[in-house]
């Protein structure tokens, strides 16, 4: 498997967090007066107590304060219209205290003696705090209005799942490398010791000597490709064999390929030959149009050899790949060999066309 670059999805409202917040303690009179804007009683931490309302409205509400009939405020001790608003021009009210539970403190620590007024002198306090152990929706963390929330612990937990970095497995990495390998150079070309995009590393990293162990099972034969990461350089494909490991003419996927691409569409240039005259100008056209196509091929690299004779055979005809009998039978031999740009060796491709048959 590897590590991309790209982080996971997921919704804030699916991931819970536990997390501690440091929050103000408010005075006794006030500590169970906390209600909603329609006047529904919650917790603290924004739970309705009239359990017939959880199962329509079990998230966390924006908590508010009663400090009399006409007086709601938030978690700060301001003073709020029906809609929530903080009134402008009034001060904050004396809602929580200090570490003795002696004195109304506003939110700055001042102390209000005249709570009816809600007048704060100039004299200050310590306000008492108490450590919370929460557990909320990420959601609700960056809700300002919520008396919990907490953007730093939203902030670190967002930064946290900013690097939660998906993770895939190889496969159709792989098969994008051998596409991209194959529009860019060709078939022949080894999808290997290639840069992969998006990755910032395998998730098990392997050293040269586990990759030997890799390359060829001594018992089996199959070879395992790996992904490997290298000091100053992106994750690189590292290796290019087939299952066939201990073969010499199929182990390796490009040269695999090759012949799999030139059987392919020799069997397709030549599909013209069915129910053509078995004749000698028959399989001339054959063999001209299959030397083309090899022709082009070791021109842009595919095949070993300084000369296109050195590259590549192709053999049809009576007394080469035919008898009397195949020619009255209709049958068309026809003996194609590459060498391989790795190996450098030739393979030979056998294959049969009947003229007679459909």
């Amino acid at each position: 498997y590897v590590r991309t670059n790209q982080p996971r999805s997921y919704s804030e409202s699916e991931i819970t967090v536990e997390y501690q917040l440091t929050a103000k303690v408010l005075h006794d009179d006030y500590s169970n007066n906390f209600v909603t804007l329609n006047n529904q009683s919650t917790d603290q931490y924004g739970y309705l107590n009239d359990t017939s309302y959880k199962g329509t409205n079990a998230g966390p509400n924006v908590v508010y304060i009663r400090i009399s009939n006409n007086t709601l405020v938030d978690n700060m001790g301001f003073k709020v219209d029906d809609k929530g608003v903080r009134l402008p021009g009034i001060p904050a009210y004396g809602i929580f205290t200090d570490d003795r539970g002696l004195h109304y403190l506003d939110h700055q620590g001042f102390i209000v003696d005249d709570t009816e007024k809600n007048k704060a002198s100039h004299f200050k306090k310590s306000l008492a705090t108490q450590v919370l152990s929460l557990t909320a929706k990420l959601s609700y963390l960056a809700d300002a209005k919520w008396s919990l929330a907490s953007p730093t612990v939203h902030s670190a937990v967002s930064q946290i799942l900013a690097k939660n970095y998906r993770v895939l497995p190889p496969s159709s990495l792989v098969a994008g490398i051998i596409c991209q390998t194959d529009k860019s150079v060709g078939v022949w070309r080894a999808p290997a010791n290639i840069a992969l995009e998006n990755i910032i590393e395998p998730c098990i990293a392997i050293d040269n000597g586990e990759q030997q162990q890799m390359n060829v099972d001594l018992i089996s034969g199959k070879s395992v490709n790996a992904i490997r990461h290298f000091i100053g350089k992106s994750p690189l494909l590292w290796g290019a064999r087939t299952l066939n490991g201990n073969s010499d003419e199929w182990r390796y996927i490009s040269v695999r390929r090759l012949f799999n691409r030139v059987e392919s569409y020799l069997k397709m240039a030549t599909q013209f030959s069915v129910f053509e005259q078995n004749i000698p100008f028959t399989w001339l056209k054959i063999k001209t149009i299959i030397e083309n196509y090899l022709e082009s091929i070791w021109e842009q690299g595919a095949l070993f050899g300084q000369v296109s004779e050195e590259a590549f055979f192709v053999n049809v005809g009576l007394g080469k790949t035919m008898t009397p009998q195949d020619v009255y039978n209709g049958i068309i031999h026809i003996e194609v060999g590459l060498a391989a740009v790795r190996p450098a060796e030739f393979v030979i491709i056998t294959f049969t066309r009947e003229t007679t048959k459909a």
